[in-house]
């Protein structure tokens, strides 16, 4: 069952909330690097529905294929195809374009899910790994602090720049290890779980260079990486690690216009706390 000394949920009577989980994703494929939480929130009877903030990719790839992709292995970690949303197609939000979206994005959310009883959130980590990454991070952040969800918020790691010199990259791993604790995994999950990627066939040049370390480190320390959210406000408004991130390596995107653009919503979404609460 879920590891419930690493990834608990808010008590639902304090929260005034049923056991909702909002799993929210940027990309198609991302849900492999959380599948284990998914996959045991769904065997504990949760309601988990999962939403991508963009659709389609930058590599040429049919939207409609990523979704199928994703929609089959959702499946068999236990969530239904009725459960799985893209904001991002409804609002024309294409690959790479979710930080320029950020308030949209949102208001989507919370027209969507407002009625969900959301209890917890699972959103990819602050980690400048990629800007779709860390705009959904920040809609994350913003959607928790409207629905008060105070410790509801959890991250999980990708891929990072930290720590790794060029070109390379680390995988599947906080890069300041604050948190070794994760969703533990047996043997049958972990070897399940891993070969779950063999429907990624779309995205095989992508999982060629994410696979090694996280596959590694799946099966050999048997858990996946995830975590509460503890940051301030304020810190938002700083790169998420010293040094070149990722998407400034990989993408030509800099720090400086990431946050020219999303400034704006991390000040009154994230950091007023009368507009967070309304």
């Amino acid at each position: 069952g879920l590891n419930r000394a690493t990834v608990s949920r808010p008590d639902p009577a304090s929260q005034g909330r049923s056991l909702s989980t909002l799993v929210l994703l940027p990309h198609n494929d991302d849900e492999f690097f959380v599948s284990a939480t998914i996959a045991q929130a769904a065997a504990a009877g949760e309601d988990v529905l999962v939403a991508y903030t963009t659709y389609g990719s930058n590599y040429g790839t049919a939207a409609a294929t990523r979704m199928d992709e994703s929609t089959r292995v959702l499946g068999q970690l236990g969530v239904p195809a009725d459960r799985i949303t893209s904001i991002g197609q409804e609002l024309d939000v294409f690959d790479g374009a979710a930080f320029g979206r950020l308030e949209a994005i949102t208001t989507a959310c919370l027209e969507r899910y407002g009625d969900a009883s959301v209890g917890r959130i699972v959103t990819t980590a602050w980690e400048g790994g990629h800007t779709d990454h860390d705009g959904t991070h920040l809609v994350a952040v913003a959607l928790a602090r409207a629905w008060t969800l105070n410790d509801g918020l959890w991250e999980f790691p990708i891929y990072t720049a930290a720590g790794a010199p060029r070109p390379f990259f680390r995988t599947a791993r906080f890069f300041d290890d604050r948190d070794r604790s994760g969703c533990a995994m047996g043997w049958r999950e972990r070897v399940r779980l891993v070969a779950l990627a063999r429907h990624y066939r779309s995205q095989w040049r992508s999982f060629v260079g994410l696979l090694p370390e996280a596959c590694l480190r799946y099966m050999a320390l048997g858990r996946q990486p995830i975590r509460r959210v503890v940051r301030e406000p304020d810190a938002y408004l700083q790169p998420p690690h010293r040094g070149e991130l990722f998407y400034e390596r990989r993408f030509e995107v800099p720090h400086a216009d990431f946050l020219t653009t999303t400034r704006p919503f991390i000040e009154s979404r994230i950091m007023d706390p009368e507009r967070s609460a309304s």
